[in-house]
């Protein structure tokens, strides 16, 4: 019997050693890094919309309302632009996602310790 093969000498069948040819067994600190790298990717996402949307709000604001008496001033007490229900959206969706996020992290930190 080789190294690489079946260890049932003590009796228990589910001590087994991985192959060359099995796939690596992921770990729960695999799991953890992958579940960290997309939720952080989704939130550089919604952080990057979030900006866009700001600098989009900044130069409607500004830049097109310039001609218009108290244009700028009219154009952010208007709370129901694309625009701003946009920006908005994004930033709630973030902030409400990195709270799951982390509550869904610290949950499994503390069962995989327990396993």
């Amino acid at each position: 019997m080789s190294s690489l093969e079946r260890d049932t000498s003590l009796g228990n069948p589910s001590c087994e050693l991985v192959t060359s040819t099995q796939r690596p067994i992921l770990t729960p600190h695999l799991v953890g890094i992958r579940f960290l790298l997309c939720t952080s990717t989704v939130q550089f996402i919604l952080s990057t919309v979030h900006i866009i949307t700001i600098l989009v709000q900044l130069i409607e604001g500004f830049v097109t309302t310039s001609g218009i008496s108290q244009g700028s001033t009219r154009y952010f007490l208007d709370m129901g632009t694309g625009v701003h229900v946009t920006q908005e959206a994004a930033y709630v969706f973030n902030v409400r996602f990195s709270v799951f996020t982390l509550l869904l992290l610290r949950v499994f930190i503390y069962v995989s310790r327990r396993v």
